[in-house]
């Protein structure tokens, strides 16, 4: 395996997958293994699977019902930070043609919203809509309906 690139080793519980960074040795680095377990998952009023047509759409976040307590002090107008995965992109190429069109330059891939990328994860801010236990609807996200939702972060501003 080319160094720097993830390999899944092994599937865990709830959709989660067990990657290895493989690095260079010669370089001193160490492997390193994340685990991650979707906190929920995405709803959305859209069937479409084309994610540019789902940002002004409004979406579900549902969470799993024991970590609904994580939503104490989130209000609707709040403005969250969802962290998802890309469970449906294919393989990353360093260099992409925006929204794969090939009329359009290439780009390097830190340099888009692709969703094939080194890691497939996937950050959005929305706009908080309403809260209802483990339940959050909200506006603006980029998945699709199905992705597992890995992480939900405030927006960073003052403590109230």
């Amino acid at each position: 395996m080319p160094s720097g690139k993830t390999k899944p080793v092994r599937k865990l519980g709830s959709g989660a997958r067990d990657h290895r960074l493989e690095t260079d040795k010669a370089a001193g680095a160490r492997r390193k293994v994340f685990t991650f377990r979707a906190i929920g998952s995405v709803q959305s009023t859209s069937s479409n699977d084309d994610s540019a047509d789902t940002i002004p759409e409004e979406s579900t976040l549902v969470l799993r019902p024991e970590l609904s307590g994580g939503l104490e002090g989130v209000e609707p107008g709040d403005r969250l930070m969802v962290v998802f995965v890309f469970d449906r992109a294919g393989d990353f190429e360093l260099r992409q043609h925006p929204r794969g069109d090939r009329r359009r330059a290439l780009r390097g891939v830190f340099a888009l919203h692709s969703p094939r990328r080194p890691n497939p994860i996937g950050v959005t801010v929305v706009e908080v809509l309403e809260i209802a236990a483990n339940v959050v609807r909200v506006r603006g996200l980029d998945a699709w309906p199905g992705t597992p939702i890995l992480d939900l972060k405030a927006e960073a501003k003052e403590e109230r």
